[in-house]
C-alpha cells in the first residue's frame, strides 16, 4: 500500500494539482486527498500546503519527493529488467511530446499501440519542443517526440516523419485563391505566432531570417496552442503558418484555406529523441519499431 500512496504523492507533485493527479491515476479526487493524508499521518507532519487551491510542498514534502522519486525510479528499473528478462512488453512508458505531435499525430498511433500492447501504461507530458528536450536531458521522460530542431549533441535523435507547413487564412480572406503567394506578401499581413520555444514558430522565423526579412513588425498575437491560433484565424485576427496535419479537417470543410509559398515549400521533420547513453529496454524498442511501421503503412 505504501507504493500506492507514494505514487499518488508524486503525481500531485508532478501536476501541482489534486485534480490533475486524480485524472492521471484514474481515481477520485477524495482518494488522492486520502492517500496524501495517510502519508502525513504516517510521518507526523504536513507534506503539502493547499492554500488558495495552490499545491506547495513543505520542507518535509520536498525531502519525501526527492527520496520517493529515487524509490520509484528503482522500482521501474526492476520492473523493466525483469520484463526484459522474460521478453515481456509491459510497464510504464513516459513520453514527452510537443504540442503538434501530441495533438495531431500521436492519438491514432497511441490507440493502435495500446490495443496491441495492453500491459503498457503510457503517460504523456505535452509541452513545446524546448521543454520536452529539457525533460529528456533531465531523464524525466523515456522518449521525446518533437517537431523542432535538435541542436544538442548530447541528445541522440532520429527522424520518423516529414511534415509540411502551410499558410493558413480564413475561408473569406483575399489570399484564399492565391496560387503564387510570396513570403514578402505574407509578412505584410497581421501574423499570429506560437509561443517562443515552439518548433512551429522556429521554422518560420528561420526561413524569414534566411531571406533577410523581418517578421516581428507584423506579429499581432502570440498564442500557446495550435487550436487557439486556428480560432483566432477563423475570427479574422490574422494569418499564420501551421502544420498541414493540424488544419486538414478545417480545409476539407471549407472553414480555413491552406496555401503554399510560390518559390519554396516549408517542410520539417518530426524527431524521436532519446536519453543519452541509455540502453533501450524491450518496451522502448517495441514502441519505436511500431512507430516506424505505423508511419510506413
Amino acid at each position: 500500500m505504501y507504493y500506492t500512496y507514494i505514487n499518488t504523492f508524486l503525481a500531485v507533485c508532478r501536476h501541482k494539482s489534486f485534480t490533475a493527479a486524480a485524472a492521471e491515476l484514474y481515481v477520485s479526487q477524495p482518494a488522492i486527498s486520502r492517500h496524501v493524508n495517510i502519508l502525513e499521518d504516517y510521518y507526523g507532519c504536513r507534506l503539502i500546503d493547499r492554500d488558495n487551491k495552490k499545491v506547495v510542498l513543505t520542507p518535509a514534502g520536498e525531502v519525501l519527493k526527492e527520496h520517493a522519486e529515487t524509490i520509484m525510479n528503482m522500482i521501474n528499473i526492476i520492473d523493466d529488467d525483469i520484463a526484459d528478462l522474460l521478453n515481456q512488453v509491459r510497464g510504464k512508458l513516459i513520453i514527452g511530446a510537443s504540442f503538434t505531435v501530441a495533438e495531431y499525430f500521436l492519438p491514432k498511433y497511441l490507440r493502435y499501440f495500446s490495443e496491441t500492447y495492453q500491459d503498457v501504461t503510457i503517460i504523456m507530458n505535452v509541452d513545446n519542443t524546448e521543454s520536452i528536450l529539457q525533460q529528456i536531458k533531465n531523464e524525466e521522460v523515456d522518449i521525446g517526440l518533437v517537431e523542432g530542431e535538435i541542436n544538442d549533441p548530447n541528445i541522440p535523435h532520429q527522424v520518423f516523419y516529414e511534415d509540411e507547413m502551410v499558410v493558413v487564412v480564413p475561408n473569406n480572406h483575399e489570399l484564399c485563391n492565391s496560387d503564387n503567394l510570396t513570403i514578402e506578401e505574407f509578412v505584410q499581413y497581421p501574423i499570429i505566432l506560437r509561443e517562443k520555444g515552439s518548433g512551429t514558430r522556429r521554422i518560420l522565423e528561420n526561413k524569414v531570417k534566411e531571406l533577410g526579412l523581418l517578421l516581428t513588425p507584423s506579429v499581432v498575437m502570440e498564442l500557446g496552442s495550435t487550436q487557439a491560433i486556428k480560432e483566432a484565424i477563423k475570427n479574422n485576427i490574422g494569418i499564420s503558418v501551421l502544420s498541414g496535419l493540424t488544419v486538414k479537417e478545417e480545409v476539407l470543410n471549407n472553414i480555413l484555406c491552406a496555401l503554399y509559398f510560390e518559390k519554396f515549400r516549408l517542410k520539417r521533420t518530426f524527431k524521436l529523441a532519446l536519453k543519452n547513453n541509455k540502453t533501450q529496454n524491450i518496451k522502448i524498442k517495441t514502441f519505436i519499431n511500431n512507430l516506424y511501421d505505423y508511419v510506413e503503412n
